[in-house]
């Protein structure tokens, strides 16, 4: 009796391991989304960073454009 439970044992285990081993392909591949989907996001995040400074860029210069054209209109209308 001690054997058929040994056996059985044995048994479960090998299914356990053969199951184990046909998903280590797909957790490979869920590891390399993550990382692609980990760069994407990292690469966004910058691209937003330089979009924002951009941003900061152009309304500085729209400011100081405002500030000539309004010395400018002054001095026209002297």
């Amino acid at each position: 009796m001690d054997w058929r439970r040994q056996d059985t044992a044995k048994t479960n285990f090998q299914l356990k391991l053969h199951q184990t081993s046909d998903q280590i392909p797909e957790l490979k591949r869920m590891v390399q989304r993550e990382g692609a989907a980990r760069s994407d996001a990292e690469r966004e995040r910058r691209a937003r960073g330089d979009w924002e400074a951009r941003a900061r860029g152009a309304e500085e210069d729209a400011a100081r454009l405002a500030g000539k054209l309004h010395a400018a209109q002054r001095e026209i209308a002297r």
